[in-house]
C-alpha cells in the first residue's frame, strides 16, 4: 500500500513563529510557506515531503519538473 500524502504546515496570519522575511507591514503572514518542507509559492510542492527540500529540489519544482 502506498503512504497517505503529508498536508503542509502552513504559517498563518499572525504566527509568531512565521521569519520576518514572509511577514507585511501589519505582522500577517503574506506567503504560503510550510513550516515543515519550507516550501514557499511556486515551490510548494502538491504534498508535503515531510522534511526540508534543498534548493535544487525547489527550483525543479518550481518549473514543474518535481512534485511530491
Amino acid at each position: 500500500m502506498g503512504e497517505k500524502p503529508l498536508a503542509h504546515v502552513l504559517y498563518e496570519g499572525f504566527d509568531d513563529e512565521a521569519p520576518e522575511q514572509i511577514k507585511d507591514s501589519n505582522g500577517e503572514v503574506c506567503l504560503a510557506l510550510c513550516k515543515v518542507c519550507d516550501g514557499a509559492e511556486c515551490s510548494l510542492p502538491t504534498n508535503c515531503p515531510g522534511r526540508k527540500i534543498t534548493f535544487e529540489e525547489g527550483e525543479l519544482i518550481c518549473n514543474g519538473e518535481l512534485d511530491f
